[in-house]
């Protein structure tokens, strides 16, 4: 009887969504982003709310974070390792973060921040922050949050995005320079760029704790990949990070072996056996994640006083029909023009030969 699976051999055999689980996980993950902004937005929101309803030590929202991080360091990694060219993979990244990126914080800007702005369209259109809100974000220079005349965040979730983005460029000079081709090499690199990034060595991504956990996460997901034929996938393995994490909490090592149990029971369900698909269902995560505090933020503005359990019942059906939505109009097209451009690039390479 088996124990368990290599990690190589369930990359081969499920490769894509149609055998793997992985899109379950991101509608999870971004599902409970909105669901804890929900309790830390309304007005039940206090230290000792969010204190009490937590996983594993995190808030709702924070371990959708971690999760998202996590599977998004071993895809983005398995990308650099499986594209044919530096310019394919950055390539296939610009499409996929930036056109429903823009398209959000257009919306935000132009149309939901003179709805609900105490400035004049006049006065609104003509503030230096309202531009600033869509180049800074929509290029992911850096984070703004608010926009004038509106007293609290409009969307909050953008934060991750940058950080995001340079972790995608880290990786890409990793694969550029080879690193990627060696174990030894790709995780001395990451405890490397870890270490720079924890003592405020970094100018790209400050140390903040935050900003620590959810770069570890995607490091450890991405060395997962990297070792990928020396990681035996097993239940029983899973059982035993769990239990190492408990007894390892509150020490040095207990984050980062929590953040590998993470990681580890990702890919244990993802790579477990296939959940039929929904037809209707189909990658809305990352539209759930950039309209999700929007949408909270718009509900909250016309109704203050809403108790956290209606401002998600409210918010996690609208997030669910915005992604839906940002995937059919933008996303979707968006991968099919990223597939014409490697195909129309694999041509070229032919007749180049």
């Amino acid at each position: 009887m088996s124990i368990g699976k290599w990690l190589s051999e369930l990359v081969k055999n499920k490769a894509t969504d149609k055998t793997n689980n992985f899109l379950y996980i991101r509608l999870l993950a971004s599902t409970m982003v909105v669901a804890g902004h929900s309790l830390g937005l309304s007005k039940e929101y206090t230290k000792e709310a969010m204190s009490h309803l937590t996983i594993l030590g995190f808030p709702i929202h924070g371990l959708g974070v971690l999760i998202f991080f996590s599977l998004s360091g071993y895809l983005i990694t398995a990308s650099m390792c499986n594209s044919k060219s530096i310019i394919d993979f950055f390539s296939s990244r610009i499409l996929r973060i930036f056109p429903a990126l823009i398209v959000c914080v257009m919306i935000t800007a132009l149309i939901l921040g003179p709805t609900i702005s105490t400035l004049s369209l006049a006065e609104y259109f003509s503030t230096p922050g309202t531009w600033s809100y869509i180049l800074t974000n929509g290029s992911l220079s850096t984070t703004v949050f608010f926009l004038p005349g509106i007293e609290k965040s409009v969307n909050g979730s953008l934060w991750t995005i940058p950080i995001e983005g340079r972790l995608y460029i880290i990786i890409g000079v990793l694969g550029l320079l080879s690193i990627v081709k060696s174990r030894v090499a790709f995780i001395a690199a990451i405890a490397t760029i870890l270490y720079a990034i924890s003592e405020n060595l970094s100018t790209q991504i400050p140390g903040s704790k935050d900003n620590i956990n959810i770069v570890m996460c995607f490091f450890i997901g991405a060395a997962f990949y990297i070792l990928r034929s020396n990681i035996l996938i097993s239940p029983y393995i899973a059982t035993a990070l769990a239990l190492l994490s408990y007894f390892l909490k509150g020490t040095m090592l207990g984050m980062p072996i929590l953040f590998t149990t993470i990681a580890y029971v990702v890919l244990l369900f993802g790579y477990s056996k296939k959940i039929p698909k929904p037809k209707l269902i189909s990658d809305f995560s990352y539209g759930i994640y950039l309209y999700a505090f929007v949408i909270q933020s718009t509900i909250l503005h016309y109704i203050p006083d809403i108790a956290a359990v209606y401002l998600a019942i409210i918010s996690i059906p609208l997030s669910w029909i915005a992604g839906a939505i940002s995937w059919k109009f933008i996303e979707k097209p968006m991968l099919s023009l990223k597939r014409k451009y490697l195909e129309l690039r694999a041509e070229k390479a032919m007749l180049g030969q």
